[in-house]
């Protein structure tokens, strides 16, 4: 025999199907202003699990209540079982779930006491509970996301231009979250602006291992560090899937290619997406020495360029590089 489960709650039942439904479930610690103290209702709960042997024969349960002491709390609680029937006749397991409800349970003094669960006069589970003198525990309120809080706080600094407020954002957020892939992907978005590709690579790849949900987003930005970084041939590579792809977000903020710089612009439709996509891309073929397909997507550029619905400020520094890009095809 095992015991697969033993608890205290604050209610519990035992159901059929094997299962326990509790609520409280895991008292182990209990206070009291002052003594004699009177617990209302308190709940044992139990699942023991009888061997093919043990199901052959009745099996006797005791529970003890006791006190610090070993004196006894309440009188002893016992019954038997027999015989324990399995739900299939070749079944290796036949848990037995029960619960011992204690209503106006009396705690003389403060103390150790334990419930002591016997099968067949051998101890085969102990649960205990420390009673203490004080004000109850206070509530526990439901916690409040304060990681998403400060993203937003840290995006929004981010927009009014304040590029170092922002860094310190997420970079204290990365030290107490290293594990949010929207923490690293903003942070990196962050050292790229502040003109450091290799730091913001890095960042984006520790947001890459942690699945950041937007992959066309992230994807963008590791072929923009890729590309000031000297790797043109990937940056390439990368921003020529991405003309096909989409971006599922409606407003997001990503970065167009200069002949040694990038700059942030806002996107706010998947047609601004693929614009900006293929205007990094013919910025890379340019740097390749690939003219015929520079000017390929420099054509898909001008095309986004006709419905770009961004910002105007943004479309203007569309227009600027798309010419300062045709320009340098031309040479």
């Amino acid at each position: 025999m095992r015991v697969v489960l033993a608890f205290l709650a604050d209610y519990a039942v035992a159901h059929p199907d094997g299962k326990i439904y509790a609520m409280g479930a895991g008292i182990d610690w209990l206070t009291f202003p002052s003594f004699p103290a009177t617990q209302a209702q308190l709940a044992l709960a139990l699942k023991l699990d009888f061997s093919p042997e043990e199901r052959r024969h009745e099996q006797t349960i005791l529970i003890k209540a006791l006190a610090e002491g070993g004196d006894p709390v309440l009188p002893m609680f016992g019954f038997g079982l027999n015989p324990i029937v399995p739900h299939t006749a070749n079944a290796q397991r036949s848990p037995f779930p029960f619960v011992y409800t204690i209503r106006n349970l009396i705690f003389s003094a403060p103390g150790n006491y334990r419930f002591v669960v016997e099968v067949g006069n051998q101890e085969v589970a102990r649960v205990g509970l420390v009673v203490d003198r004080g004000s109850p525990p206070p509530a526990v309120s439901e916690p409040v996301n304060t990681l998403e809080a400060a993203l937003k706080s840290g995006f929004e600094t981010f927009l009014r231009g304040d590029i170092a407020g922002a860094f310190a954002i997420f970079t204290n957020l990365a030290q107490r979250f290293p594990g949010s892939a929207d923490v690293q992907n903003n942070l990196g978005f962050t050292l790229l602006a502040q003109g450091n590709p290799e730091a913001a690579l890095s960042a984006f790849q520790r947001a890459a291992e942690g699945h950041y949900q937007h992959r066309e987003l992230l994807d963008a930005n590791v072929a923009c560090c890729q590309f000031l970084l000297g790797d043109h041939q990937g940056a390439y590579d990368a921003f020529t899937h991405l003309v096909t792809a989409s971006s599922r977000t409606a407003s997001v903020l990503l970065f167009l290619l200069g002949r040694s710089e990038a700059r942030v612009v806002v996107l706010a439709s998947p047609a601004d997406y693929i614009a900006l996509m293929a205007l990094n891309a013919a910025r890379c073929a340019v740097s390749l020495g690939r003219s015929s397909d520079a000017q390929r997507f420099a054509e898909i550029a001008q095309t986004g360029l006709v419905s770009f619905v961004g910002p105007p400020g943004n479309a203007e520094t569309f227009r600027v590089e798309l010419e300062e890009l045709m320009s340098d095809i031309k040479r």
